[in-house]
């Protein structure tokens, strides 16, 4: 409706509103559509940010289990509500992501999950690991080749 108007006013006066408001309009859609570029661009990167940090979380989690159940660090059950909740966590970030694989075996009790972490995968996928992490992750390389 607006253009309209301006359109009447030109045709009637002579003067080029329509053709200035169209190519003011034109040129806040530039902007517009390069700022959404930035935001998309940022977006990618917290999202990458924060997938990070969650990986983290999950060796951090790891690391905890190794240093109190050193035996069992990467054996997870089922019928513990709390282990079924990390192994789920652990899958989300790590198996999606191709970090680990996890194999299933059946037992007396129900199904035992064995984590799987392809160490060189994890340590390639962090840009710059909490220095201890790096150091663990170095460490655990090392002793576990054969967990990939």
């Amino acid at each position: 409706m607006w253009l309209a108007g301006l359109l009447l006013i030109d045709r009637m006066f002579g003067t080029r509103l329509a053709i200035n408001e169209v190519a003011r309009r034109r040129q806040r859609l530039v902007t517009a559509k390069a700022q959404l570029a930035d935001i998309q661009a940022e977006l990618k990167r917290l999202s990458e940010l924060v997938e990070q940090a969650n990986v983290e979380l999950c060796l951090f989690y790891l690391r905890r289990r190794q240093l109190l159940i050193p035996e069992q660090r990467l054996f997870f059950q089922t019928t513990d509500e709390d282990e079924e909740r990390a192994l789920e966590m652990l899958i989300a970030h790590l198996v999606k992501s191709h970090l680990a694989t996890v194999e299933i075996q059946e037992d007396e009790t129900g199904y035992t999950y064995r984590l799987i972490p392809d160490w060189a995968a994890i340590r390639a996928a962090l840009e710059s690991p909490d220095p201890n992490l790096a150091s663990w992750l170095e460490e655990m390389s090392k002793q576990c080749p054969l967990e990939k």
